[in-house]
């Protein structure tokens, strides 16, 4: 059996959201410019440009809120993630690493790995004493 679906579906894409933001300068010009003649003022050529110029001025700082609103919205995910972790019960001395190193060592109990008296070293390459000889004379032929 087909259930339907009665939601109306609300298609949004990322480009949508940059059309608003690009967009926005401009709608701010037109809802300033018809509040002000709805007041019953009188629009000329010099109100105009000089409100064009005011917008152009602060269309960098309305451009700045989104990211402030993300960078806020981000902060608060992330506190809430940290109370989160922060609320959590603590673990058992079994499971944490932290807890075993805290714990004083018992003579005959060793539960973990050591090495006493003991030497380390790497794989060498023995150098063949014929070709150290005849590289320190020869020259490079780049080499004036």
């Amino acid at each position: 059996m087909v259930k339907v679906n009665s939601r109306p579906v609300i298609f949004w894409k990322p480009t949508d959201a940059s059309l608003i933001w690009t967009s926005a300068p401009i709608l701010v010009s037109l809802i300033s410019f018809f509040t002000f003649v709805y007041q019953g003022n009188q629009l000329t050529v010099s109100v105009a440009f000089t409100s064009i110029a005011l917008f152009s001025l602060i269309r960098q700082l309305l451009g700045v809120i989104p990211v402030w609103i993300v960078q806020i919205l981000q902060t608060g995910v992330a506190l809430k993630r940290i109370e989160k972790c922060l609320e959590e019960d603590e673990v058992d001395g079994q499971v944490s690493s932290i807890k075993k190193a805290c714990a004083p060592h018992v003579d005959g109990e060793d539960d973990t790995l050591s090495i006493e008296n003991a030497f380390f070293k790497w794989n060498e390459v023995p150098e063949k004493p014929e070709e150290n000889s005849k590289a320190k004379g020869r020259v490079h032929p780049f080499v004036t």
